[in-house]
């Protein structure tokens, strides 16, 4: 009787560390880091094939920490980093996969990636599929590029200043937030055929946008109209200017102002 009951708690014991390495491998993330050496500031390309992106700037001292492998199908990031001076150009791009491992590797795959706040930073991120979330609000980006082939994405750049925006956006739709305290001008540029673009502004600093091309419904509500420029009341009149140029195929724009 002694040795059936050792036997059950035995397998009961070897059930339970199964199930909870299971659990951790379904929990658990790989991680990749880029160190600095000597730079200042970082030009970073990213380039993500299918599943889900999440992008933040935190106070770390890397370049950039990439975790991945949420679950047992994911795509690789292979990351790459030199320096030239006081500049650190970094490398992060999916591995080369096969066309017909894409459904299956895309549907699981998420990278989360930190990049580091506290340098100046030039961040260029070209989406092929999936959603991005890309919460960059108060860092010390100089230029931002985007490219999305397909899918949704959401970007904050709110009270980050950055003077230059570059969006190219094929289908989809995105959220570009804009909104919060800036010290110098944006000149934004966004391209493309999305079904929807939805963008905040704020409401303290002077605002000019321009549309062109075949647009559908646009909604940008207390802006002042003049032929296919829309300005709020505070245009002219700030140290500061946002100047958003949207161009393209776009089937609905919604501008709202946000404190």
């Amino acid at each position: 009787m002694k040795q059936i009951l050792l036997g059950a708690l035995i397998l009961l014991f070897i059930s339970v560390q199964s199930l909870q390495h299971s659990m951790a491998q379904t929990k658990s993330y790989l991680k990749q880091t880029i160190q600095s050496e000597k730079a200042h500031s970082y030009k970073t390309d990213l380039d993500f094939f299918a599943g889900e992106l999440f992008v933040n700037a935190t106070e770390e001292e890397a370049v950039a920490v990439c975790h991945y492998g949420y679950k047992a199908d994911y795509i690789k990031p292979i990351m790459t980093y030199h320096e030239q001076g006081e500049t650190g150009y970094a490398s992060i791009q999916s591995e080369s996969i096969r066309n017909k491992e894409l459904d299956r590797l895309g549907k699981d795959n998420k990278w989360y990636i930190s990049l580091n706040g506290k340098q100046t930073h030039q961040l260029s991120v070209n989406l092929k599929a999936g959603t991005a979330r890309l919460d960059l609000a108060s860092s010390q980006l100089k230029h931002f590029a985007f490219r999305m082939m397909a899918g949704e994405a959401h970007v904050n750049l709110s009270n980050s200043s950055i003077p230059e925006i570059n969006m190219q956006l094929m289908t989809g739709s995105a959220h570009l937030d804009v909104s919060g305290k800036w010290d110098n001008d944006l000149h934004a540029t966004i391209k493309g055929g999305v079904g929807e673009l939805n963008v905040l502004v704020p409401y303290e600093t002077g605002v000019r946008i321009t549309v062109s091309g075949l647009l559908g419904e646009i909604n940008i509500p207390f802006f002042n109209r003049n032929g296919r420029t829309y300005t709020n009341d505070l245009y002219g009149k700030t140290a500061s200017t946002l100047y958003i140029d949207i161009n393209g195929g776009i089937g609905q724009i919604n501008v709202n102002m946000v404190d």
